[in-house]
């Protein structure tokens, strides 16, 4: 990402905790549930992303954080659409949690670098890996 665009991912003041798998079916959906479920019974404001074109993952968070997740697809929005979602979806959030897709350095759309980590990375997220298939 540009240095515009992590800048403007830093005005957005809330912490920011990214969900990444070693690669597909890891159980990131699972967990990343878990976590948004486990701070919003401690009264957090949390407010859910996904990373990646995938409505049913983000279907399963916005249920489980109370409010609509967004979408943090650099393939299908760009980078300014990105980050106009993350923005729009922190309002009165203080945590944005995101799920990331597939692997951490996977991306669709053939050259398209959107992958988790283009998307996050550079932009103050803090990271935890999901390693092992837990089904």
């Amino acid at each position: 990402m540009e240095a515009h665009t992590a800048a403007a991912f830093d005005e957005v003041g809330i912490p920011r905790l990214v969900m990444a798998g070693a690669g597909s079916g890891t159980g990131k959906t699972s967990i990343t549930c878990g976590v948004v479920s486990a701070l919003r019974r401690r009264g957090r404001g949390v407010r859910s992303f996904k990373v990646g074109p995938d409505f049913a993952d983000a279907g399963y968070l916005g249920g489980v954080a109370g409010v609509p997740c967004r979408s943090l697809d650099l393939w299908l929005l760009g980078r300014d659409r990105v980050l106009q979602s993350f923005h729009r979806g922190c309002v009165e959030g203080d945590i944005a949690v995101v799920e990331g897709m597939l692997g951490l350095l996977d991306s669709w759309g053939g050259d398209s670098d959107s992958s988790t980590a283009t998307t996050t990375a550079p932009n103050r997220f803090t990271l935890q890996i999901v390693r092992r298939q837990i089904f």
